[in-house]
């Protein structure tokens, strides 16, 4: 399947330290659209916080043996506080493909993940929308499977 969705995985006794971990995070990176960086683990670190341990859990439940790990080079996580009582461009990314932003930068090439995952800490969150194509290597897209609609997961 193209979209998984998978409620209360997450231990409630940790949303706490993680939503503080994630608005520290925001505000050091920037705190608006224009600013927020992405940030990067290696798959062979130790995670010096708890965002990057949860980023690397992840990691091993995609990619449970370590066989299988050996071809992660590491993970992307970053951070968005959405509050509507804030101005738009204080509130997170908008609509947008992930992908290495560094290949894009350097060498106008679109690599996007193996995985993704967005992970909501509160009760409130945007929608994620997923779409089920691929990047050529012209810059245009192509629909895998034939599909018309993109999928939606709330």
């Amino acid at each position: 399947p193209v979209v998984r969705c998978w409620d209360a995985t997450l231990r409630p006794a940790a949303l706490p330290a993680l939503e503080a971990e994630a608005r520290a995070l925001w505000a050091a990176m920037g705190g608006d659209r224009a600013y927020a960086r992405t940030n990067w683990i290696p798959a062979s670190a130790k995670p010096r916080c708890a965002l990057e341990r949860l980023a690397l859990d992840f990691m091993r439940f995609y990619f449970p043996s370590p066989a299988a790990r050996r071809a992660v080079a590491g993970c992307e996580f970053w951070t968005q506080l959405r509050d509507s009582g804030r101005e738009l461009a204080q509130q997170g990314l908008s609509l947008h493909f992930d992908k290495d932003e560094r290949a894009v930068e350097a060498w106008d090439i679109w690599a996007h993940p193996e995985i993704g995952t967005a992970t909501y800490l509160t009760a409130g969150g945007a929608p994620l929308v997923v779409f089920a194509t691929r990047s050529r290597e012209d810059g245009s897209s192509s629909e895998e499977g034939g599909e018309e609609a993109p999928s939606a997961a709330p």
